[in-house]
């Protein structure tokens, strides 16, 4: 058994000046060096997130049980917290590793106790549980682990073929699919008994993270920032959309069909999209936050965690946000043409403030009516971008308006669906 008293501090942290009080803002303490791999809630008030450490091994479980306002951490001396899985408020397996080994642990009791499930001799990636009895844990080199008694025993399978696998996806009992991170799906449709190794050289650059929705519905992001959809369980992939050909993405989730979001390590922002995966909008989080994982429990509130253990919590889905994108204080004030435009259903709205002051951004409609508020705080000097998400109006032709003590200036947009 492994007790979880290595090092454990409770954290509260106030909103960082980078972020809208409407949107982001960061929920954890500073951890120095390590980065959050995955985050889990079990319910609205319980959560929980794993950290890395690349330069040595000692990782980090991270515990919240007030909905992410305070943080306890647990660091582990000897092992890289890598990917969990959790069933409820109480039970949940987690992956520690370093090189060679690869230790399965289990809790019943929300991380006090840990007790070890599984060895393998290989570096761990993946780790999902279908129910409290049937899981799969996937790692380097063609090596599949399965339990169907709750993890005291474990069964290697064969068949498969990889390096190392990029993503796990569960869409019932029976069916589980691995993306290799290269061109190759992994599939199994009678719980990993057989499984069929299908190769979709449209994938190109590699699949760097996969997602279902449901049973039929999935999305698969590779390295070359493109973007792909299947409706038929993963049989068939057609590419929808390419967010950026230098995005290395990393994490992928989806609330429902429309709503989704895509991470990737090593950079300062996130992007979301509201129709399915066709258009995409970013999401900055400044200059020394890197995003690495998201996790969002609806359609509204949600969760990112980034490099130094950092984690940030959005209610509102992100939608509104304002972010400080240079430091180096502006000439003067001005309003840039928002981009793109026309735009379908979000769009970005650039400006500068050569001193520190009252901003208010305010869209209106065709008719001269303010509609919403997307800036209303005081900012210090600098150039920001403000996004604004109209999937809630129709198409058609909105002004928007910069009101500051000293500057005012407006431009139109045209929301075209």
């Amino acid at each position: 058994m492994i007790k979880s008293g290595f090092i454990i501090a409770a954290v509260l942290f106030i909103s960082s000046n980078l972020f809208s009080q409407t949107s982001w803002y960061r929920v954890s303490d500073s951890i120095p060096g390590m980065t959050v791999m995955s985050i889990q809630f079990t319910s609205a008030n319980t959560g929980y997130a794993s950290c890395s450490r690349n330069t040595t091994w000692p990782g980090a479980f991270l515990r919240t049980t007030n909905a992410g306002l305070n943080w306890q951490a647990v660091l582990y001396p000897d092992y890289s917290a890598d990917d969990i899985s959790f069933l409820d408020d109480n039970t949940g397996y987690m992956i520690c590793w370093k090189p060679g080994t690869t230790k399965v642990l289990k809790t019943t009791n929300a991380g006090i106790d840990w007790f070890t499930k599984d060895s393998i001799n290989m570096s761990g990636f993946k780790i999902k549980f279908y129910d409290y009895n049937t899981g799969f844990v996937v790692s380097k080199y063609n090596v599949v682990r399965k339990t169907t008694d709750g993890g005291n025993t474990w069964v290697t399978q064969t068949g498969v073929l990889w390096m190392e696998p990029a993503a796990l996806c569960c869409l019932d009992a029976n069916t589980w699919i691995v993306a290799d991170g290269g061109t190759n799906l992994n599939k199994t449709t009678n719980g990993g008994t057989n499984w069929s190794v299908t190769s979709y050289p449209v994938f190109g650059g590699g699949v760097y993270e996969m997602c279902f929705v449901n049973s039929s519905l999935g999305f698969i992001g590779t390295y070359e920032g493109k973007i792909f959809k299947s409706t038929n369980a993963g049989n068939n992939w057609t590419q929808i959309s390419t967010i950026d050909s230098v995005y290395l993405q990393h994490n992928m989730t989806f609330v429902n069909e429309n709503t989704g979001y895509v991470c990737g390590r090593g950079r300062y922002y996130i992007f979301r999209t509201t129709n399915g995966g066709y258009n995409w909008t970013k999401q900055a989080f400044g200059s020394n936050v890197s995003i690495n994982y998201v996790h969002f429990l609806n359609s509204h509130t949600g969760y990112a965690g980034g490099n130094d253990g950092l984690i940030f919590k959005t209610t509102n889905g992100g939608s509104v946000f304002v972010g400080n994108i240079s430091t180096q204080v502006p000439a003067a004030y001005s309003l840039s043409q928002n981009y793109p435009n026309p735009f379908n259903p979000s769009t970005n709205i650039k400006f500068e403030i050569p001193n520190s002051s009252d901003v208010k951004i305010i869209v209106y409609n065709l008719s001269g009516k303010e509609i919403e508020t997307i800036v209303n705080e005081h900012l210090q000097a600098g150039t920001y971008q403000a996004v604004w998400d109209a999937s809630k109006y129709s198409s058609g032709v909105y002004f928007y308006r910069i009101i500051t003590p000293n500057f005012s200036d407006s431009r139109k947009m045209i929301l075209v669906k």
